[in-house]
């Protein structure tokens, strides 16, 4: 995992770090984007409407399909290579704009 979160074991009661869990939705990142909307867009006023966490996948794989990585490992890298025999991917080709974040 690229971040890990801060929990209190709660047989010991001690502070400690831990890669990021699922939430009862089994997602990882909702946890992040809000903490980024606490600690980041709130505090430096960022107030477009499509400044959020998950704005750094995007940025992410349009930056890396400038790049020409190629779009099977892009895809594995993002995490959306379901299938070995998958050759196209409909999220991936949504992306693009012409501003990176």
């Amino acid at each position: 995992m690229l971040f890990l979160e801060n929990f209190t074991d709660n047989g010991t009661k001690r502070k400690a770090v831990r890669e990021i869990q699922v939430n009862g939705r089994g997602r990882f990142t909702e946890t992040y984007g809000e903490r980024f909307s606490r600690n980041v867009r709130k505090p430096l006023n960022l107030t477009e409407a499509g400044l959020v966490f998950h704005s750094f996948r995007h940025s992410w794989t349009d930056a890396a399909r400038r790049a020409k990585i190629n779009p099977e490992i892009r895809r594995l890298i993002a995490g959306r290579l379901d299938d070995e025999g998958v050759k196209s991917d409909p999220t991936d080709s949504k992306y693009g704009g012409a501003e990176l974040l």
